[in-house]
């Protein structure tokens, strides 16, 4: 978790290393990352100090190991989950107390997640960083920002898109990852 964690945070000197508040906070987001995202590189690491397989996730690793069943829940959550990116999501409607309907201002796609605590405080407009997942057409949050960013920075989220594509559309998702 040490490496990944350098990695998440992207390699800072030791003296530019965030405080265990900041890493705190950055759990929500980290955790989720880690075992869903992050693949071994052996170019990131001091020799000997890790060993496994490259380009694999945590979660990829799991399922190679355990018999995978299309029919468990857990299996499929597990599936679906696995490399999904985060990204920047605008709330486009609320049903406060059970649902976010959330548009990704990156890739262009809407999910509805069902969120009870979190739909009522977002306010429509508001933009989060994270991720949903969907499994059997029931969307969730996994691994969320706890801070909202305001309306007011789309633009800024809308140009960062613009870099990435290097167009004025939407990415994919395969690209977004």
């Amino acid at each position: 978790p040490q490496v990944a964690l350098a990695e998440f945070l992207g390699w800072p000197d030791p003296e530019d290393a965030p405080d265990e508040k900041a890493i705190e906070r950055a759990a929500q987001l980290f955790w989720p990352w880690y075992v869903f995202n992050w693949e071994y590189c052996a170019l990131d690491v001091e020799e000997g100090l890790l060993q496994g397989p490259e380009d694999v996730t945590i979660t990829e690793l799991f399922l190679e190991k355990k018999q995978i069943d299309s029919k468990s829940l857990e299996d499929r959550f597990l599936i679906d989950a696995n490399r999904s990116p985060f990204s920047f999501h605008e709330i486009a409607a609320i049903n406060a107390g059970r649902t976010v309907t959330i548009r990704d201002i990156l890739t262009g796609h809407e999910t509805l997640v069902q969120e009870r605590r979190g739909s009522e405080y977002l306010q429509k407009g508001d933009i989060i960083f994270g991720r949903a997942v969907q499994v059997d057409n029931v969307g969730m949050f996994l691994g969320l920002s706890p801070y909202r960013i305001p309306p007011r920075m789309k633009p800024e989220v809308i140009e960062m898109r613009k870099g990435i594509s290097r167009s004025r559309g939407m990415l994919s998702v395969e690209g977004l990852y």
